[in-house]
């Protein structure tokens, strides 16, 4: 059921960043995919009535060049959206007739997705590098302190 008066909903994309949808629809499914750079959602209200969303993502989750598109279809900017940006989001404002649609934002740039395990051995190897190094150059005679 879509609400009676357009409602702001708060989704974590990423980590702390969170994507904000204020809209006079029902939201569901919201999802962010960083292989895909997408982020989609469903709207759903009463068929036939006007429906809108406003869509607003942080500039540090999703950059570059947008498309946008509705059940798969591409949508044009100007005439089924608008797009703003104030340095720190960008908005999408996208009016739609009611009936159930799934929209999709795609970003030439989002942000890296560093996957947890890889963290503890990347850092343990930088640290064994660094170790090995300072050990070659205080044995070479090599070593001098800039005090």
């Amino acid at each position: 059921m879509a609400p009676t008066k357009p409602v702001t909903r708060e989704f974590t994309a990423y980590s702390n960043l969170k994507v904000q949808i204020y809209s006079n629809s029902s939201i569901s499914e919201f999802q962010f995919n960083t292989a895909d750079k997408k982020l989609s959602f469903n709207v759903t209200g009463p068929t036939g009535t006007k429906g809108f969303c406003n869509v607003t993502i942080p500039a540090n989750l999703m950059w570059g060049d947008f498309s946008l598109f509705i059940n798969g279809i591409s949508l044009v900017e100007g005439i089924n959206y608008t797009k703003t940006y104030n340095g720190t989001y960008y908005t999408f404002y996208i009016t739609y007739t009611h009936s159930e649609h799934t929209i999709e934002v795609i970003g030439t740039e989002v942000v890296p997705e560093i996957s947890s395990a890889l963290i503890f051995p990347t850092l343990a190897t930088l640290a064994i590098l660094v170790f090995i190094f300072t050990k070659k150059s205080t044995r070479n005679g090599s070593y001098t302190s800039k005090l």
